[in-house]
């Protein structure tokens, strides 16, 4: 089994192999929350604002028609809302897909 530090190690390695956007925005506390658990997880990301970006709303518009906050993009893959387990998940799937 894995210790949860080990879990958070391999995460924070696959990140590095994968790229990671996240659209988040000021007044978002669950984006708040997310970039506190990846920042505290060494998680590489690109944080993109939809208040503060052009263009960011019609790109969060073609990934999540709802345009929920936050949504990551994974490599392609795409998470709307907030979930520790299935971030990982998403990170490390994409991480094993891109080293094959």
């Amino acid at each position: 089994t894995c210790s949860p530090h080990g879990a958070a190690r391999q995460i924070s390695s696959a990140s590095r192999m994968v790229p990671i956007e996240v659209y988040t925005a000021s007044w978002c506390s669950a984006c708040a929350t997310a970039e506190r658990w990846m920042d505290a997880n060494d998680i590489a990301y690109s944080e993109i604002d939809v208040d503060r970006h052009p263009g960011a709303r019609d790109q969060l518009l073609a990934l999540n028609p709802r345009r929920t906050l936050p949504t990551f993009d994974v490599a392609g893959d795409v998470l709307i809302g907030f979930d520790p387990s299935r971030l990982g998940a998403a990170i490390e799937g994409a991480a094993r897909r891109r080293a094959h």
